[in-house]
């Protein structure tokens, strides 16, 4: 467990108060859980916990709070008697992510709360159209979210993480990035609909940020009423989700982008999952053909990402060098959907599979070694006599590797600018490491240049 840092919340009665809160909760699981688990979810005390995380960052959170919320975690664990349903499971992923520190769990999974917005959500078994249409609308919900977060910092209406505020124009550009982001993205959804008025907004920030003008108050406030509606439209449990998995380590300001942004990676990853498994399912078949617009699909969706690399790229590195030193044991290497993209595509090399990158990842490394997944390049080796359509598949997936590829450059060129030559969190090699792989293909086996 972490030591307690002598910091405290605002005042020690609001912490008193909340550890009594929490007793009480506590208390109730046992006769009220097992009927319903629904109404433990609803009583459980979110916000004030939430407010209790944000006033001082994860890592400083007292002790005498965390030991309160572990006992509320054991008590429900005790109370579904080993039968938790998704509410259940939901709550005591909740109170993981909480707990992270405190019982020296915490890494890149816990820190992003991926596991929250991911396992809500299970598309695995829905058709790609679906999956990439849930995971776009949630996408989207994030960046909805940094926007409306960053306006309302500028007017005055946000308290949360005030420390080492970037420059006015900066934050502008964050606004207006996030936009247009969001334009990019909405072509792969029809869900929520993008308003006329908030495509309008957009041209009007185009020429803030471009002027360097004073803030406009009036822009500002009919952005927040327009991103407001966009955010109403998306699903409920998921918009509450998105309050539940913004935890940073400390209060520097940048976090908060910083954290979204690594959840909008995660969605496109597990988007990238679901396309490739309709691929292999596809190989299987004997019917390529079917997969070739699916790839083509993933291909655009990630050729997109410049948008979001854009809204990225506002994080200073003065700002992402203060908080990252309480983000040691929680890296980006440890991506267990990022591994799982490269170990379907083709089989590692070995001296890759014992390195970092897969050790890092030890589920996604049992899970290739036990063949829990398929490999592209197993299944395309398995045609004894390629044909056209095997053809118009590999090219296919020759041009998502392109796209891959060309994000794998532009995370670097981020990681640069805001790492330098630092280590990466966690320890790991930082920039050199994404160097030696940034230009490494997916599929080599596809072109015989990569296999000399």
């Amino acid at each position: 467990m972490i030591e307690s840092t002598g910091l405290t919340l605002a005042t020690t009665n609001s912490l008193d108060e909340l550890c009594h809160t929490l007793r009480q909760y506590q208390a109730t699981l046992s006769k009220d859980l097992p009927h319903d688990e629904q109404d433990a979810w609803a009583r459980f005390p979110f916000r004030e916990v939430m407010n209790a995380f944000h006033a001082i960052g994860k890592h400083f959170v007292p002790t005498v709070l965390l030991d309160e919320l572990e006992q509320v975690q054991q008590a429900l664990r005790v109370a579904s008697d080993g039968e938790q349903g998704p509410l259940g499971q939901r709550l005591d992923l909740f109170l993981s992510t909480l707990l992270d520190k405190h019982q020296d769990r915490y890494d890149y999974l816990s820190y992003t709360g991926i596991k929250l917005l991911i396992d809500s959500f299970p598309s695995k078994l829905s058709e790609y159209s679906s999956c990439r249409s849930i995971r776009v609308q949630h996408l989207l919900l994030l960046l909805a979210d940094v926007a409306l977060y960053e306006c309302r910092t500028l007017l005055g209406q946000e308290t949360r993480f005030p420390d080492q505020l970037t420059s006015l124009r900066n934050r502008k550009l964050r606004v207006f990035n996030s936009l247009k982001a969001i334009d990019t993205y909405r072509r792969f959804t029809e869900q929520p609909v993008w308003s006329s008025s908030l495509a309008s907004i957009t041209d009007e920030w185009a020429a803030t940020v471009r002027l360097d003008q004073p803030f406009p108050n009036a822009l500002g406030e009919r952005t927040v009423t327009a991103l407001e509606s966009l955010l109403a439209q998306g699903d409920a449990e998921f918009r509450q989700l998105i309050d539940l998995t913004i935890l940073p380590v400390w209060t520097i300001h940048d976090e908060y982008l910083f954290l979204r942004i690594l959840q909008i990676f995660e969605m496109m990853f597990n988007v990238a999952i679901r396309g490739f498994e309709v691929g292999q399912q596809a190989l299987l078949d004997r019917t390529p053909a079917v997969a070739v617009p699916v790839i083509d699909d993933l291909t655009d969706f990630f050729a997109a990402s410049n948008a979001i690399f854009r809204v990225m790229t506002t994080i200073t590195k003065e700002n992402f060098s203060t908080f990252r030193v309480y983000t040691d044991g929680a890296s980006a290497i440890q991506s267990e959907q990022y591994k799982q993209i490269e170990a379907m595509a083709a089989h590692p090399m070995r001296a890759r599979l014992n390195s970092a990158a897969f050790t890092s990842t030890p589920a996604i490394k049992k899970a290739y070694e036990t063949k829990a997944f398929a490999v592209f390049q197993d299944l395309i080796a398995a045609y004894e006599e390629p044909d056209e359509a095997l053809s118009g598949l590999c090219a296919s997936l020759g041009g998502f590797d392109r796209a891959f590829v060309s994000w794998k450059k532009m995370h670097y060129q981020i990681a640069v600018k805001m790492l330098g030559a630092q280590r990466g969190t966690g320890n790991t090699p930082g920039t050199p490491y994404l160097k030696q792989y940034m230009s490494a293909p997916l599929f080599p086996f596809l072109s015989p240049s990569n296999n000399s």
